[in-house]
């Protein structure tokens, strides 16, 4: 038996489900991701791509160029190689990395327009995490791009697709061909030139040699591009579509147009045309698509089915979006290998001509080519022209993309089209439910989504308008999708493949791998197995498992990935590395963070053939809850005796689980008196437990805690109380209460509460201030006073400074029969300067001299008669002397201030006269 390895991205964790104790639900089995129908081939490390020519050399003033559109899920170093011309950059999770004009893609050189030798020409991209490539060539009036698979996904045979030569003039000459790419240094290529030539002397642009039906031959090296393309002499007469193209070693093959229109013979609406494309063994036998949004129109779209095999059978029907009917159905035998048929096959233009339109299904009973054309245009009399790309076979449909629209802002008019298959077989959809697209369901977006169902098919479909850049698309449940963006500017088109795997779907192994659990002892600790299954032939033999190319990369938990959000589980523990030898099975060790929260855990497991398995795991934790915690504390209770109170516990689970075990931490003073553990509850039952408190001793506060064990998880609750005697027990509110700074005249009051912790009633006798206070008591009950045990009494005490203090104390005592209890008041007063009229104060005080050093002349001018007080103050504010308080008359009085006894310094003369107040600074000198 062949060895694999297996590529793990636990994409989201959450905590898993219960029953018992911690248990394990599977949101989605490993067995219902059926063979094959999970590969993510678009995405790899290392890409080798080219542009092929659009339309004329030459870029227009207000043409939007070349740019090469990088993103990945992961941040990721880039080493780009432009022509030789090597560069890196950094590239971060769920961002674009835009390769153009500004760091170094010039426009004027990219294009392939040199067929018939190997070249060069070439951009090679690597990185050290999985990256999406998408290429845009817009110029003016003709745009088309392609999503590029990566070198991983090669292969050695293709078939070319693309359109009618479309000539307009001697100096234009457009034609249809493809690019060649090589992956190694010295492949050989063979190319058997197939397709439609009505001019029997048709030849090769730049090779008159060799026409269709001839096979050429050559050689390209590591990241060399060989063009082939016909001459362009004709309209609608030559096609190149169906040659062959096999090598000695794995080649990628792009198809293009440089400029036609659709159909044919219609005489408007050119564009460019191009794509890459899968290998033969890729190419798939079911296929299904939804018609292009076109400004309402419903023409429809062009189908071009390519055999990959002689006498290939092909069934295409088509259905109406609304009613579901059948509109069309068109079957045909392809005799020849190579041959196409164009559905529809009107080439004229003719307007009353309908092609493939609402939804349709492409049946055959060998592996076809299927090709979706957007019409130009003037067919359906919109602004919209042609682009094309690879339809996704229904075995190669994923369950997780990355996908571009252009960042250029012209192409304003950007779409999204699904397919989506329900593989679960449940009736209510759940994996169509479960899509995603930029972290919100698609049924958010398109609530019909459940409902457009492609009759006859567990197929649905949606369509969605997106904005220019990144979109990750995901799907969380059984339903795989292909999907496809495209959109307009004016006059303009772009599109390309969502969804484009290219691995073999006739002789590799497509059987994803499996996924198992088991349990560790501690409840929240898994050993995830991941096995392999090995998918054989019909003779028996074990399909080929692609050992060659092999997904490096550790396993790791990523956040945030294809919309889903990792929350509550530790990195995985693996006790392997990658680059050891391939193995059948892995181990990897899984364990919740936190185990008291709940968590879930998404796996995304990858073999080495592609083939992939979502599952999912969630731990619901024990949740345990303490019904009367206001309960916790016992209060104070007499030394030597004794308090008990219950405690219940309820189980708030959502499974039934056994209470193993509860005690207390310290177990000195309070012990637990019940004996029923260990016990089971059930979901919302209830446990009652018994817990005394016996003091030993006077205490102020004693603690404890009370342990519960349940499924391996410990919880725990405070329990407290304190000792007392019969001795009385008083608590103030405060030993010292501080009443800050107020102005003089202002007032504040503050609480002083008495509390009797005590068992006994307590007197009190008296609550005292000393005489004089500046501090007032206010109290209206009489004493001496009775408290009950645990009542409190409360007192206000307030403060009116009527002069400035720097400090103010004051005690209040509280007496009873045994004991005296202090409580000191401290607080300090500065007058309201704020209330002074300073700007008139030189018109009403006149002093002389000023400073002073013994006597000086106080002059008052007086406004109006009145009672007039004369004040000097220190700095701070406090009274040093009244000078003067009595009646004065409107004018001018004088009286002769005497300093002595009055330090030296700067001092305040207040002037007090009815509701004005002025101050005047002196300053005393000795």
């Amino acid at each position: 038996m062949k060895s694999i390895r297996l590529l793990i991205l636990l994409l989201m964790l959450s905590p898993m489900i219960l029953k018992s104790a911690p248990q394990i639900k599977k949101a989605i089995k490993a067995n219902l991701i059926k063979s094959g129908q999970v590969a993510n081939y678009q995405d790899g490390k290392h890409y080798i791509i080219a542009i092929p020519p659009n339309e004329t050399e030459s870029f227009g003033w207000n043409d939007s160029a070349i740019e090469v559109y990088i993103a990945s899920a992961f941040d990721t170093n880039l080493e780009i190689d432009i022509f030789g011309n090597k560069k890196t950059a950094f590239l971060k999770a769920n961002e674009v990395y835009v390769l153009n004009e500004q760091n170094g893609l010039m426009k004027e050189n990219c294009e392939c327009r040199l067929p018939n030798i190997a070249l060069p020409k070439t951009i090679e991209i690597t990185a050290d995490q999985n990256i999406t490539v998408h290429v845009i060539n817009s110029k003016s009036t003709t745009s088309d791009g392609y999503m590029a698979i990566p070198v991983e996904w090669w292969g050695n045979e293709y078939l070319h697709c693309s359109y009618y030569d479309n000539y307009e003039s001697n100096t234009n000459t457009f034609s249809g061909g493809f690019l060649v790419l090589g992956s190694q240094d010295n492949t050989n290529v063979e190319v058997e030139l197939r397709g439609i030539a009505d001019d029997p002397d048709a030849t090769l642009r730049g090779n008159t040699s060799k026409k269709i039906g001839d096979v050429l031959t050559f050689k390209v090296d590591r990241a060399e591009v060989y063009q082939i393309d016909s001459d362009g002499m004709t309209r609608g007469q030559i096609d190149l579509s169906g040659s062959k193209i096999t090598s000695d070693k794995p080649v990628g093959v792009i198809s293009y147009h440089q400029r036609t229109v659709i159909p044919i013979f219609l005489n408007s609406s050119r564009d460019h045309l191009s794509s890459m494309m899968q290998p033969t063994p890729a190419l798939s036998t079911n296929y299904a698509s939804i018609s292009l949004e076109r400004g309402g129109k419903k023409k429809g779209d062009l189908f071009r089915i390519v055999a990959v095999e002689a006498n290939t059978n092909y069934t295409a029907t088509w259905y109406d979006f609304e009613t579901k009917q059948i509109i069309d159905t068109k079957s045909g035998l392809i005799s020849k290998a190579g041959e196409f048929v164009d559905i529809s096959d009107d080439l004229s233009g003719n307007p009353t001509i309908y092609s493939i339109t609402g939804t349709s299904v492409f049946e055959a009973d060998k592996p076809i080519l299927l090709m979706q054309y957007s019409y130009s245009g003037g067919w359906d009399g919109t602004e919209y022209d042609p682009f094309m790309w690879n339809v996704t076979g229904m075995d190669q449909y994923t369950n997780n993309a990355i996908v571009q629209a252009p960042y250029n802002k012209t192409f304003g008019e950007n779409y999204i089209n699904i397919i989506a298959n329900e593989i679960s077989g449940d009736p209510t959809l759940p994996g169509i439910k479960s899509i995603e697209i930029d972290n919100i369901k698609v049924v958010d977006r398109v609530p019909s989504f459940t409902t457009n169902n492609i009759p006859g098919t567990t197929l649905y479909w949606a369509r969605i308008r997106i904005a220019p850049g990144i979109h990750r698309i995901y799907s969380n449940g059984d339903a795989l999708f292909g999907a496809y963006v495209y959109g307009y500017k004016s006059v303009d088109s772009y599109g390309w493949p969502a969804v484009m795997a290219s691995h073999e779907t006739s002789s590799t192994d497509s059987l994803a791998p499996s996924i198992s659990y088991v349990q560790n002892s501690i409840p929240y600790l898994w050993q995830v197995l991941i096995e392999d299954n090995r998918q054989m032939d019909r003779v028996g033999n074990e399909k080929q498992q692609l050992d060659s190319k092999i997904a490096y990369g550790p396993i790791t938990l990523i956040k945030n990935q294809y919309g889903l959000n990792t929350e509550n589980f530790k990195e995985p523990l693996i006790d392997f590395e990658w680059g050891d030898e391939l193995h059948d099975k892995y181990i990897v060790d899984l364990e919740v963070e936190n185990p008291y929260e709940y968590a879930k855990a998404y796996f995304y497991v990858a073999d080495i053939a592609g083939n992939v398995a979502f599952d999912s795991l969630e731990y619901h934790p024990f949740k345990l809850n303490m019904n009367n915690v206001e309960e916790v504390d016992f209060g104070g209770v007499l030394i030597e005796q004794r308090k008990t109170k219950t405690f219940t516990f309820e189980n708030k689970s959502t499974f039934d689980c056994e209470i193993s075990s509860i005690s207390l931490f310290k177990g000195e003073l309070f012990n637990i008196i019940s004996d029923n553990i260990p016990s089971y509850l059930n979901v919302g039952e209830s446990l009652e437990i018994e817990i005394e408190y016996a003091p030993t001793e006077i205490s102020d506060n004693d603690t404890d805690s009370i342990i519960v064990t349940a499924a391996n998880l410990s919880f725990a609750w405070e329990i407290k109380g304190y000792g007392i005697d019969n001795k009385e027990r008083i608590e103030l509110s405060s030993n010292e209460i501080d009443f800050g700074t107020i102005y003089v005249n202002d007032e504040k009051s503050q609480t002083l509460s008495i509390n009797n912790t005590g068992q006994e009633i307590l007197k009190i006798n008296s609550i005292e201030l000393a005489n004089g206070s500046i501090f007032e008591l206010l109290n209206s009950k009489p004493f001496p006073m009775t408290l009950g045990s645990g009542k409190s009494l409360y007192f206000e005490l307030v403060y009116k400074p009527t002069v400035a203090s720097d400090l103010d104390i004051d005690t209040v005592v509280v007496k009873t029969d045994t004991n005296t209890y202090k409580c000191v008041l401290r607080a300090s007063a500065e007058p309201d300067l704020g209330v002074y009229d300073n700007e008139n104060v030189d018109d009403i005080i006149k002093l002389s001299p000023n400073p002073i050093s013994t006597d000086a002349d106080i002059t008052i001018t007086m406004p109006e008669a009145g009672n007039v007080r004369v004040s000097l103050y220190t700095s701070t504010g406090k009274l040093v002397k009244e000078l003067y308080n009595s009646f004065a008359a409107i004018g001018d009085f004088s009286f002769r201030f005497n300093s002595e006894g009055i330090a030296a310094g700067s001092y305040s003369l207040i002037i007090e006269q009815a509701d004005m107040k002025y101050v005047k600074q002196i300053v005393v000198s000795k």
